[in-house]
Formats: structure tokens, sequence, C-alpha cells
């Protein structure tokens, strides 16, 4: 509360010049009572807060990384929802808190620096710097997408169907494919929660059929 208290002071501060009234509304509401009585008997800052260049420098890289990796996706036509394993890049190494924001972006379990790339992989060569992305599979990985499919049908099934946001449903699946019918047991709390069911069942669904990652079967979404 403080620190937003501080911002909305600093912000009609800077306002009151354009936006005189409305700077005032604000500044009545949120400055402290040894504070000026008015936002326009505030002084003015007189020091702007430093730049991180370090700061700006590494997430420049990393947004460099994001696009070569998103490209590396595309090329090979798996999509963003499709976990994948890993992306290794070149050049220096990055703090982990910039991996863990690379591996968010780009969906994959790992990050990590390297001096030289695997064959195999699909790789990107730049200027600055030399990146790669593991497109190996593996069933783990797959069940994985499947449920990212999964819970992305079932809630376009409730923007559809008009339902608030905290609307608690219920969800039937049918589908005669193995790793469907695992994906559902396997994960089904986390798909409950993603999607406000209040149940997760196989069974009969009166809905039309959909493929999602190649698997064939039924949705039906109730509250």
């Amino acid at each position: 509360l403080g620190t937003l208290e501080t911002v909305l002071k600093r912000l009609a501060v800077l306002m009151a010049p354009f936006t005189p009234f409305i700077a005032e509304q604000v500044w009545q509401k949120v400055h402290a009572e040894d504070e000026a009585e008015s936002v326009h008997l505030e002084r003015w800052p007189n020091e702007m807060p430093k730049v991180d260049s370090a700061a700006l420098l590494q997430m420049t890289r990393v947004r460099k990384m994001v696009e070569y990796g998103l490209s590396l996706r595309k090329d090979a036509k798996v999509k963003v929802r499709q976990p994948l394993g890993q992306f290794v890049y070149t050049g220096e190494a990055l703090d982990t808190a910039y991996e863990s924001i690379i591996a968010e972006e780009l969906n994959v379990k790992k990050v990590a620096h390297a001096t030289e790339l695997q064959s195999g992989w699909e790789i990107r060569e730049e200027v600055d710097m030399h990146v790669a992305l593991d497109l190996t599979m593996t069933e783990e990985l797959k069940k994985e997408g499947l449920l990212r499919e999964l819970i992305r049908s079932v809630n376009g099934k409730r923007k559809a169907q008009g339902l608030t946001r905290d609307a608690r449903v219920h969800v039937t699946v049918q589908t005669e494919s193995a790793m469907v019918q695992e994906v559902v047991d396997t994960y089904k709390d986390a798909f409950a929660s993603a999607v406000l069911a209040d149940s997760i069942t196989l069974g009969d669904a009166d809905a039309e059929e959909e493929v999602l990652n190649g698997e064939r079967l039924h949705i039906s979404v109730t509250k």
C-alpha cells in the first residue's frame, strides 16, 4: 500500500501541469498530513530514477533469445502451448532470473548456457549469439501439451456460453483415445482448477467431435 501511495503521489505531481484538476483529486486522496495541502504547492521532482544499464542490456538479450526461440518453434510448426524440454544459448551467461523469463516465454522446462550447441536440435545462428531448441517430444511432454489443449478448449466453450469468469462448471470428456483418458485421469486436479470445474468425468458428452493434438474427443461443459 505504501508503494502504491508513493507512485500515485509522484504521478499526481507529474500530471499537475497538464491535468490540474485530476491531479489535485488524486493528491487529496493520498497525501500525508505533513505534505503540501495542494499538489500545486508540492515541489517538482529534481531527481530522475537511476537507470540500471546492466539490467537493460540483459533484458535486450532476453528479448532477442525469446524472439529467436519463437522463430524456431514457428519453423518447426510447434505451438507455444506445447511444452518442450530445453533451450540452449551461447555467449555470455545470463542470471537464472533472466533464464526463468525465457523459459516461461518459450514454454520450455530448462534454459541453459553452453559454449557449443548440440547437433540434432533446431538451431539458429546470429552474429551476437547462437541458440538451439530441443524438439524431442517425450510422452510426458505430449501429455502436458494435450492438457493445455484441453484447458484451451474448455475455456473457449465457457466463453462461447457467456459464462462469468467465476462460474463453476461440470466437464465431461468422451473419447476412445487412451492418451486423452490418461491425461484426464492423471491431471484431473490441475485440469479442474484451470477451468473452474467442480467435476471432470469420462463419459458420454453431448458435444461435437473435435481433434486436439491428433486425438479425437467430445467435450461438454455444463453448469
